[in-house]
């Protein structure tokens, strides 16, 4: 961690992904060994796991979810507003200046504080007492001392499956992208990335899943029994 901290105080730039590490039969957080770094810079991580009742396809939920909204006003993410995102295993941030938060939670996600309840394969539930009210901020960015610097609290969110260019329903790879694009103020890597359409994989929502249930189930047929009520009166007629 002193190389980092060197280098950082050389000039350098850093991506930093840390997430939540939860060790089995710990009451806490894995720690990285660069939360002094980080706050120097305004960005805090924190002892609890950030969770989100917005669904992941596939995946745990609370523990795995995906935004489309919270996206922060800066360079590297103006162009994801309104882009969904993945996230997996995610530490909670606390942002002061002179840092910039760059995605946070949706209102109704949390920092939960009971890391013993994950071990035991219990789904979490806010306490006021002891959790943090969302939004809660998952990734931040920094520029201090001509070095630039991006935190996220999460560090599965980059694994290659989610990568592929080929998955067309998460824009991950576009923020890593844009994440390095600001950080070697590189202007021409930062926006959206055509994706190849020879081979797409479709993965819905839950939301999305039932309107096409609906739309299949009641949509399709109902629309044909009002046409052919339309044409029988039409022919009455």
């Amino acid at each position: 961690m002193k190389e980092v901290e060197r280098f950082v105080a050389g000039g350098g730039d850093v991506l930093l992904l840390a997430g939540a590490v939860i060790l089995r039969g710990s009451s806490g957080l894995a720690p990285n060994g660069l939360e002094e770094l980080t706050a120097q810079r305004g960005i805090r991580f924190g002892e609890r796991v950030v969770v989100d009742p917005s669904p992941m396809a596939g995946a745990t939920p609370f523990l795995a979810f995906t935004l489309q909204e919270g996206w922060g006003d800066h360079p590297a993410t103006a162009r994801l507003v309104g882009q969904p995102i993945s996230l997996l295993q995610v530490r909670e941030l606390t942002v002061e200046p002179p840092a910039t938060t760059l995605i946070q939670t949706s209102e109704r996600g949390w920092a939960e504080a009971d890391i013993l309840a994950f071990t035991r394969g219990e789904a979490p539930r806010f306490d006021p007492a002891v959790d943090r009210e969302g939004p809660v901020p998952i990734a931040a960015a920094a520029e201090l001392g001509g070095s630039r610097m991006i935190v996220v609290g999460s560090a599965d969110f980059a694994l290659n499956a989610l990568l592929r260019e080929d998955v067309v329903y998460d824009r991950g790879r576009d923020f890593l992208l844009n994440a390095v694009g600001w950080l070697s103020e590189r202007d021409a890597l930062l926006g959206l990335r055509p994706r190849p359409r020879e081979h797409v994989k479709l993965v819905l929502q839950e939301d999305q899943l039932a309107q096409m249930v609906w739309m299949c189930l009641v949509g399709l047929p109902g629309f044909g029994a009002v046409l052919g009520l339309w044409v029988l009166w039409r022919r009455r007629v």
